[in-house]
């Protein structure tokens, strides 16, 4: 029993060294299963504020995008949304925007009724398709090319 207890310190030891074998492991590990770069986009389901069904890729629809995932709890997130609302008022930059909350679908109909947002504002169906499209904490903000390639995702 000490010597699982020893091991166990030990290798936890290793995870929190940034040169540590174990703290690579886990570093590339996470890099493999996030979304990259050049990634194509995976399709996932979503359903609007308003209660309307669609997929990330109709979104999509060969156009550029930007995409901000969200938990509309999160004050960093809240933040985030503000920003590029502010930068798209300015008529400056024109923006294909969405934002996907990681929340339920009445959390987020409360929220975008509190808020006035010039674009749309979605709840994914089943939250484990954020992990399966890459997307690992939030706010992350992805642009998506016409051609359905990730070109930009924030760290």
């Amino acid at each position: 029993m000490r010597k699982k207890l020893l091991a166990t310190i030990f290798l936890c030891g290793l995870a929190a060294l940034p040169g540590g074998g174990a703290w690579q492991f886990y570093r590339s590990m996470k890099a493999r299963n996030s979304i990259r770069i050049g990634d194509t986009l995976r399709d996932i389901a979503l359903i609007s504020a308003t209660g309307s069904r669609t997929s990330l890729q109709a979104l999509a629809n060969n156009r550029d995008l930007v995409i901000i995932f969200v938990n509309i709890h999160c004050s960093h997130c809240q933040r985030m949304i503000c920003l590029f609302e502010e930068v798209g008022e300015t008529g400056k930059v024109k923006l294909s925007l969405i934002v996907i909350a990681n929340n339920s679908l009445s959390e987020v109909e409360r929220w975008t009724k509190q808020t006035t947002l010039s674009f749309p504002v979605f709840s994914v169906i089943r939250p484990s398709d954020l992990a399966q499209l890459g997307v690992r904490r939030v706010p992350t903000v992805v642009v998506v090319k016409a051609d359905n390639r990730v070109s930009y995702v924030s760290d």
